[in-house]
């Protein structure tokens, strides 16, 4: 049965006619058209290259670049693929590496100048600096009320005691006889008219203070100086330390002496010193306490140009003032001379001096106009201190911080001393 199904199932082919259906085989080309053709092409290309290099360079720098770029973006793409910005930051950076080290050295003297120039001029307070200022402001109200009234009374006083003085010269005056005390008279009198200057002074000045009014501004402004004062003071205890080509130094501020003070142990020249001043003001953010060389030498030139100016315009002036003076004025005959003019008997006229040769120096001195100096009003201040050996990083304690005891004088310990 089984058998029977597959011989159903299976495929029976159908007879067919005998056709041939396999196409003719077609004729080769031979091979010497194909060379013929290759040859042609690459003679054209040839001329064409030959036209480009001869007549113009702007297509082969053309078609130079377009290849380079295709295939440098073809390798970033198969090799490098993601990591293709990276590496052009890489190569971007060597390059400038390789100029940093390529450019001339910088001088030792010039570090530091463009960070000083950026820095702000403007101080900027910290909180407690705030709030120790507000404190201030109402110390400094209440000094200044103070002295005030008592700059009133004090005046007040004065006027009244001056008012006595003359009413007791004025009876002294007249108690006083014509005939045997003139001399007395007198001196009461000068008296008087001196109290009476000092009086009018004395009544002018109650009149200002009676005009004058406490401002906020001038009690924000000594709050504002007091606080710079403390800041200044604590600089002494900020050092810096710098190594120039010299050697090393150690440096600090000094507001009492309005100094730099520097430790070192070689001679350190003015312009290195300067270099470690500007790393001083740029750590500790102090602009206000150095002084910027370039910008005062510019100053001083200024004054100097208008100085010479005003020269000028007042020797024009005094030329004017001359020409305008001779117009005027008629000529002069000339004085006789007053001196008597003796004879000269042993005077010899065929005697000839021999002239000075010309190879000779002259003896007179040729001075040159001297140029004047451009001087600078203000500079910085530098202090030699010491080796560095002898500077002390550690800071000697102040006892009479410490213990209130130290500061107490000797009268006080004895009043100490009862009183227990």
């Amino acid at each position: 049965m089984n058998e029977e199904f597959i011989k159903g199932i299976e495929y029976t082919p159908i007879e067919e006619p005998d056709h041939s259906y396999i196409s003719e085989p077609i004729n080769p080309i031979s091979d010497a058209t194909t060379n013929f053709v290759a040859a042609i092409s690459f003679g054209m290309f040839l001329l064409f290259l030959q036209y480009v290099l001869n007549n113009d360079s702007v297509y082969w720098n053309y078609l130079t670049d377009k290849i380079s770029s295709t295939l440098c973006n073809g390798l970033n793409y198969y090799f490098y693929k993601e990591n293709s910005l990276d590496n052009l930051e890489k190569e971007n950076e060597e390059k400038t590496m390789e100029d940093e080290t390529f450019a001339p050295p910088k001088l030792y003297e010039n570090k530091y100048l463009e960070e000083v120039k950026k820095l702000a001029d403007d101080i900027v307070f910290t909180e407690t600096e705030l709030e120790t200022e507000l404190k201030q402001r109402v110390i400094i109200r209440k000094n200044m009320e103070n002295k005030l009234k008592s700059d009133k009374t004090h005046v007040e006083t004065q006027l009244e005691y001056f008012e006595k003085r003359l009413e007791d010269l004025e009876v002294e005056k007249a108690y006083k006889k014509e005939d045997q005390e003139e001399e007395k008279k007198e001196g009461i009198e000068q008296e008087i008219a001196n109290i009476k200057n000092e009086q009018k002074l004395y009544k002018k000045a109650q009149e200002l203070l009676e005009e004058k009014k406490i401002e906020e501004e001038d009690i924000n402004k000594f709050a504002r100086e007091f606080i710079l004062k403390e800041r200044l003071d604590n600089l002494k205890n900020c050092i810096v330390m710098e190594k120039t080509p010299v050697g090393n130094a150690i440096m600090f501020y000094n507001n009492s002496k309005t100094s730099f003070e520097y430790y070192s142990d070689s001679t350190l020249p003015y312009r290195y010193l300067e270099v470690i001043a500007r790393k001083y003001i740029l750590t500790y953010k102090c602009k206000q306490i150095f002084v910027d060389m370039e910008e005062e030498i510019k100053e001083a030139e200024k004054k100097l140009e208008e100085k010479k100016k005003k020269e000028e315009e007042e020797k024009q002036k005094e030329k004017e003032e001359k020409y305008s003076g001779k117009s005027s004025t008629t000529t002069d005959k000339p004085a006789k001379n007053v001196f008597a003019k003796f004879k000269n008997y042993n005077k010899d006229n065929s005697i000839k001096v021999a002239a000075v040769p010309l190879d000779r120096p002259s003896t007179a001195k040729q001075t040159k106009p001297q140029e004047e100096k451009v001087i600078k009003e203000r500079a910085n201040r530098y202090s030699f201190e010491g080796k560095l050996a002898n500077f002390n990083f550690l800071k000697k304690i102040d006892r009479k911080v410490v213990d209130k005891r130290y500061a107490v004088s000797f009268a006080e310990f004895k009043k100490m001393k009862k009183s227990q």
